[in-house]
């Protein structure tokens, strides 16, 4: 170790050490920068001699990211942003999600940077030396739906069924897999296996998680989970969720076949056509129908227990705040307790 301050200061010292993360020995620690937290032992001696302690106590070290932005230290049981409570990003542990396992800063108040926290209290996010506009836009949109008429014989009600990177659903079955806090960081420079400028994240879960636990008669798009029968369900639509510009592109896996139920690539537009506007992004969602005729392939069938995966992959060459990673889907019952 290398002493790099010794200072005593109303009759408290303060030593800052510092040391490589590598071990010298296999009987040294190794830190890793993917790893967020680092439970130890501390304890107190009672003499100048090597002896038994007599105060002892345990604790953790916190690792921090400073390559973005300082990181703020706080102490408390509950942290703010706006007077409005962050809850450490709702990051749920593998394989739900490997948020906390690769130490994302948004999993902590500490190394939070920026996203949808940061705007909950009607704040704006402008620099230092900006002050909010005074003028308001006014938008106007236009809509026109085109729709025929019920037909049991050949139309199915569809409901709505999603997940998101972090490990979380719009309710969850059981709730523990529901979460408020849908966003993340891409750090810029971390690679993967897929590319040194390619950062990846996936998230391993129960198909039943998707699935609400109570759905209400007058929500049309909740899935009841406890309606689900012998058959399972089908999905019909499979879209992607991710943002501009550094997503690259997205996969929803059955991990018990191996099997890619839905690649989506986002396409940049090159022309003035619909879905092809020069500037934007388009991301194709998967579609099946019972036509092939139609082109439609068959639906996936997925039972309550099947295990999918979402495997979602970002340029890192720059950083960005706020990105996030979500399967959003519509679904029908196979048959109906």
């Amino acid at each position: 170790m290398k002493v790099l301050t010794n200072n005593v200061n109303n009759g408290v010292r303060t030593v800052l050490l510092q040391r490589a993360l590598a071990g010298i020995t296999t009987d040294h620690y190794s830190f890793s920068a993917s790893v967020a937290t680092i439970d130890f032992i501390n304890a107190l001696g009672g003499t100048v001699d090597f002896a038994q302690h007599k105060f002892r106590s345990s604790s953790a070290i916190e690792l921090f990211h400073d390559d973005i932005t300082p990181s703020c230290l706080c102490i408390g049981s509950t942290s703010t942003i706006s007077g409005i409570p962050y809850e450490g990003g709702d990051c749920k542990p593998e394989p739900l999600s490997d948020l906390l396992v690769t130490n994302n800063p948004t999993c902590q108040f500490s190394s939070y940077v920026g996203g949808l926290a940061c705007c909950l209290n009607g704040q704006f996010l402008l620099d230092a030396d900006q002050t909010p506009p005074a003028f308001v836009d006014e938008i106007f949109f236009k809509f026109r739906f085109y729709f025929e008429d019920y037909d049991s014989t050949k139309h199915q009600i569809i409901r709505h069924v999603e997940w998101s990177q972090n490990g979380c659903d719009s309710g969850g079955w059981p709730n523990p897999y529901g979460c408020r806090h849908i966003e993340y960081d891409i750090v810029k420079g971390v690679g993967s296996p897929a590319g040194p400028d390619v950062q990846m994240f996936q998230s391993t879960f129960p198909a039943k998680g998707m699935l609400e636990t109570t759905c209400y008669p007058t929500d049309g798009q909740c899935m009841d989970g406890s309606k689900v029968g012998h058959g399972g369900f089908k999905l019909i639509s499979a879209a992607t969720h991710c943002h501009a510009p550094n997503c690259l592109r997205q996969e929803l896996i059955n991990v018990d076949t191996g099997t890619p139920i839905c690649i989506a690539t986002p396409i940049h537009g090159q022309s003035e056509n619909l879905f092809d506007e020069k500037g934007y992004l388009f991301a194709p969602p998967c579609t099946w129908g019972d036509s092939l005729e139609e082109g439609f392939y068959p639906p996936p069938v997925i039972q309550m227990n099947t295990n999918l995966r979402m495997v979602t992959y970002y340029n890192s060459t720059y950083g960005h705040t706020g990105q996030m990673g979500i399967w959003q889907m519509v679904a029908a019952y196979v048959d109906i307790l």
